[in-house]
């Protein structure tokens, strides 16, 4: 899996992570949902981010990944909810 990706506090930092793909069931109580990204966009906040004005990883981590305006479809759910369903 690729992501956008910055390292939080150094300045254009921004790099394409390879990161493993997630299980949905990694997610607590069977809640995950496997998505096909089909674009992704980024913002004046990534920018931001970008140029070291915030921004830090998250526990465990050296890189945040940015980019979260994104156009996915449904792959797999680990559990299917009625309040997901027409």
């Amino acid at each position: 899996m690729k992501a956008i990706s910055v390292f939080p506090g150094k300045p254009n930092s921004v790099h394409l992570a390879d990161l493993k793909k997630p299980s949905v069931n990694e997610v607590p109580n069977r809640r995950g949902v496997l998505v096909k990204v089909l674009r992704v966009g980024v913002d004046g906040t990534d920018k931001e981010i970008n140029a070291a004005e915030y921004g830090t990883a998250p526990a465990g981590f050296d890189f945040l990944i940015i980019g979260l305006k994104v156009s996915a479809g449904s792959r797999l759910l680990a559990r299917m909810s009625a309040k997901w369903l027409p």
